[in-house]
């Protein structure tokens, strides 16, 4: 099952050490496979990048996304973008630059527009309580768009926090589980 950590200031920290050494801190003791650079509060961001694409290079990790940000991703060189719901037009430039594209679903609809146009992997959320989201969709109306969608690389997230939920999540036979909170102390 695949682990995808996602940085957010609150957690992280905006300050380029701070960051550094807290990423590297989860990257070793949660070994994610996949790292995405989330942040919607800097307006230069750029150090922080800079820092995020070398050490999931230091670390092997298979994919790096930069949220929303195409230019960022080139720039730096991070081999994936993660988009938001709302950037779907943007799946197949991604994909013909030949970038991971990772998007963030949460109904049918999404869900279809992106399997359309061929994004790489899925995100689907909310699945539990997370805060200031949604009401949680659960992991009963997971396991039918997993069904529903089987040929499609799903991962959950929102509100994954705790070891059981991986579990269940696991079980779900989901591709795996994105999470900012569980990969924090």
């Amino acid at each position: 099952m695949l682990k995808y950590l996602i940085t957010e200031p609150k957690y992280y920290s905006q300050n380029h050490f701070k960051f550094q050494k807290i990423l590297e801190k989860n990257i070793k003791k949660h070994k994610p496979d996949m790292l995405c650079f989330r942040d919607k509060e800097n307006k230069n961001p750029q150090r922080l990048i800079k820092s995020f694409v070398r050490l999931a290079k230091k670390h092997k990790i298979k994919y790096f996304a930069i949220n929303s940000n195409i230019k960022y991703a080139r720039y730096f060189k991070a081999n994936a973008v993660h988009l938001n719901s709302k950037q779907n037009k943007n799946i197949l430039n991604i994909r013909k630059l030949g970038l991971f594209c990772i998007i963030s679903t949460h109904n049918d609809k999404e869900i279809k527009q992106a399997k359309k146009k061929r994004a790489s992997m899925l995100t689907y959320s909310p699945i539990f309580s997370s805060p200031n989201k949604p009401s949680p969709k659960g992991m009963s109306d997971f396991k039918d768009k997993l069904k529903k969608y089987r040929y499609i690389k799903f991962l959950a997230l929102g509100g994954i926090v705790s070891k059981m939920q991986t579990r269940q999540i696991k079980q779900s036979r989901a591709k795996g589980f994105a999470s900012i909170r569980y990969f924090i102390d």
